[in-house]
């Protein structure tokens, strides 16, 4: 079983991070976790999405579903803090 240590990866508070790059970049600490713990296929790597979005015209809508889904899948292997 793959245990996720606590952190900063919560889509209830990426809006807080006032820069672009700030929220793409908590996308790719959830990407880089999920491709590590093998929880997601790799047919579509996350971190390839992530990488797609940073070289792309801003899509915050697109970037919060991102990283709701990545939170999903997170949530369960997460640490009690």
């Amino acid at each position: 079983m793959v245990t996720v240590p606590s952190c900063d990866v919560d889509s209830r508070t990426w809006i807080g991070t006032k820069s672009r790059s700030g929220q793409v970049d908590r996308a790719e600490e959830a990407a880089n976790l999920l491709e590590a713990g093998e929880l997601i296929p790799m047919r579509e790597p996350a971190t390839r999405q992530v990488d797609l979005m940073r070289n792309k015209p801003p899509n915050l809508p697109a970037l919060r579903v991102l990283l709701k889904k990545y939170t999903a899948i997170l949530e369960p292997y997460e640490r009690n803090k």
